[in-house]
């Protein structure tokens, strides 16, 4: 049977935050984890790989795109959770 909930995450059982309920959010949260590597890895290493000076502006740039990606994630991932985000500490509620 598919699974057509709305929620793609679900609230986590020790901790704060979420975690991946269906395969919806490992997508997301493999699609999220392979951008941030590649932006990383572009913005970081590959230049340096090849004897390049990584700049200041390209630094600051990297980081900017990265920060906002990851609360754009966040909030992405909050809209998407069944339940509120709060401290669990792995008692059924």
């Amino acid at each position: 049977m598919a699974d057509t909930g709305a929620y793609w995450f679900r609230p986590k059982r020790y901790g704060y935050g979420a975690e991946p309920k269906n395969w919806r959010g490992w997508l997301a949260t493999g699609l999220f984890v392979a951008a941030v590597g590649l932006i990383a890895w572009f913005g970081m290493v590959e230049p340096a790989v090849h004897g390049q000076q990584v700049s200041t502006i390209g630094t600051i740039l990297m980081w900017s795109v990265l920060i906002a990606m990851t609360a754009g994630f966040v909030w992405f991932c909050h809209q998407k959770t069944d339940g509120p985000w709060r401290w669990r500490w792995g008692k059924d509620d």
